[in-house]
């Protein structure tokens, strides 16, 4: 009987923990836990994967995780780090860099195990990619920020281009095209004084590549 018992019990584990493979798999989700008693840090398979690591090929070690977050987000991480060794529950987005280069947004959630007397001994948590999630807010923002341009214009033009310099008119409330809805240029170059044309797209490719925002004096032809 008691080895019927713990055929079924490992039966069952290996479901849960196949299971739990395909979750952290197909969901894009990695757990984590750390020993504060021995300073000890565990990684999933699909922590490993998040972070852009091969499993089981490194052991895993709080410096190399404070390598692998974006160097804007480590001041704060530090912060965290202290708050879970005091037993506080946290949620918070970081960046990574994977060792590829790419940067990954990912979103983790902590809970800190105490022992009987109330001492902080293990902080588990769960981590999941959200990059999607932020280049849809940033797509988001960019319209607001677009929206806020145009209503915000009282004398010009309001404008979008494509990368590659193509244009669309989006307002022109101070009337400056004329009452005859003068036709904007294909380009922004081609809109640009020719005095100016070569100066101006120094600047607008520079921006481009860079994703930055263009801001440059100029005078226009229309």
């Amino acid at each position: 009987m008691d080895a019927m018992l713990l055929e079924r019990r490992d039966h069952h584990s290996e479901i849960g923990s196949e299971f739990f493979d395909i979750l952290e798999e197909r969901g894009h989700v990695g757990v984590w836990a750390w020993d504060l008693v021995l300073d000890r840090i565990e990684w999933s398979a699909g922590l490993h994967r998040l972070l852009g690591l091969v499993p089981g090929v490194m052991i895993p070690t709080k410096e190399y995780f404070h390598s692998l977050i974006h160097p804007e987000d480590r001041p704060l991480q530090l912060q965290r780090a202290q708050a879970m060794r005091e037993g506080i529950a946290l949620s918070f987005d970081f960046r990574v860099i994977r060792p590829n280069g790419a940067i990954r947004w990912l979103a983790t959630k902590t809970e800190t195990i105490t022992d009987r007397e109330g001492h902080s001994e293990r902080v588990v948590g769960v981590v999941f990619d959200i990059t999607a999630r932020k280049r849809l807010e940033g797509a988001f923002d960019a319209l607001l920020e677009r929206f806020r341009a145009v209503s915000g214009v009282e004398d010009g033009i309001v404008w979008s281009s494509q990368p590659d310099g193509r244009l669309e008119l989006l307002s022109d409330p101070g009337g400056l095209l004329g009452a005859g809805g003068v036709t904007l240029p294909p380009t922004l170059l081609d809109l640009v004084a020719r005095e100016d044309r070569e100066r101006v797209g120094t600047v607008w490719t520079a921006a481009a590549e860079r994703g930055q925002r263009l801001d440059v004096d100029c005078r226009l032809s229309l």
